[in-house]
């Protein structure tokens, strides 16, 4: 568990400190999200820009990478640490593993999220999936539909996946996606309430980190959140993916091309001008000589 002090300098760092927190939960909860998610990026940062290519989810590690080092990471570490810290807040936080839908089945758990309880209701609260993310706190009521920076939309239902053996006996919540309401829902991952042990993330992390075909190991991207005028949600996203910056803003449908990179300098430089994160000479040289290394031949985005 986090000190009070290592609260307060996360506070600081996501420019949200204890004097701009509401007396309501779960505007509390929105606000942090938005905060959080507008400062930490969700990342595969230090899997290539990093000498040894390992993630820790040590608890001590993460607040060193994230508060003191200024970078993010990945699901199993940014939600990891969210909920640790939504945890020395005083919420009620139960850590979850959940099934990440590529083609036409549900994988393994090869994600995690959180469910805090305010008020006797349960909401869905997840910092760390991409540009499908979920981007506020959401409550778990079977065919819920939300807005997720318009015109994006999700929806959260309670049944069974059409690959369980046992349909009858296996409903799990689904969520899914739209691009917009005229576009089909595509589901992004099926969860339950059981809660996610320590050692289920230290089994997520080491297959997720290391696999050859894991799309943190073979891609270079990051994903920040654009806070709106307010302070109290998102009115966009940023994202970097290899050789481009997109930008997707709420009420526009499709992402705007805002950079292209030709080279690592390129690339190194908008990592730091777009996502905050700094990188020191010997871990941007960490990249050379690796599939994922941006050259003029490879800056084109398929």
């Amino acid at each position: 568990m986090y000190t009070q002090d290592q609260l307060a300098r996360y506070l600081d760092h996501i420019s949200y400190p204890r004097s701009k927190h509401p007396r309501d939960e779960l505007q509390l909860l929105t606000e942090l999200h938005a905060h959080h998610l507008a400062r930490v990026p969700f990342d595969s940062i230090g899997l290539h820009y990093s000498p040894h290519r390992t993630l820790s989810i040590d608890p001590d590690d993460l607040f060193e990478k994230v508060v003191e080092r200024s970078k993010g990471g990945y699901c199993m570490e940014m939600n990891t640490f969210f909920g640790d810290m939504l945890r020395v807040l005083g919420f009620t936080v139960l850590s979850i593993g959940a099934r990440v839908k590529n083609g036409a089945r549900f994988g393994g758990l090869t994600h995690c999220a959180n469910i805090v309880t305010i008020n006797q209701t349960r909401y869905l609260v997840d910092v760390a999936f991409g540009s499908y993310g979920i981007f506020h706190p959401v409550p778990l009521t079977p065919g819920l539909e939300f807005d997720n920076i318009a015109p994006r939309r999700g929806k959260l239902e309670f049944r069974p996946l059409a690959q369980s053996t046992s349909p009858s006996t296996q409903s799990v919540w689904v969520y899914s996606s739209q691009d917009d309401p005229s576009a089909e829902w595509i589901e992004r991952y099926s969860f339950t309430d059981m809660e996610f042990f320590r050692e289920d993330y230290f089994v997520g992390n080491y297959y997720c980190s290391t696999i050859r075909s894991s799309i943190f190991v073979n891609q270079v991207f990051a994903l920040r959140g654009i806070l709106n005028d307010k302070g109290d949600g998102l009115s966009g996203v940023l994202t970097l993916v290899q050789g481009e910056v997109r930008r997707r803003v709420e009420g526009v449908s499709g992402m705007e091309v805002i950079e292209r990179m030709e080279n690592e300098e390129d690339r190194v430089r908008a990592l730091e001008k777009w996502f905050m994160i700094p990188l020191t000479k010997r871990e941007a040289r960490a990249i050379q000589k690796m599939p994922t290394e941006l050259t003029p031949r490879k800056s084109a985005v398929s």
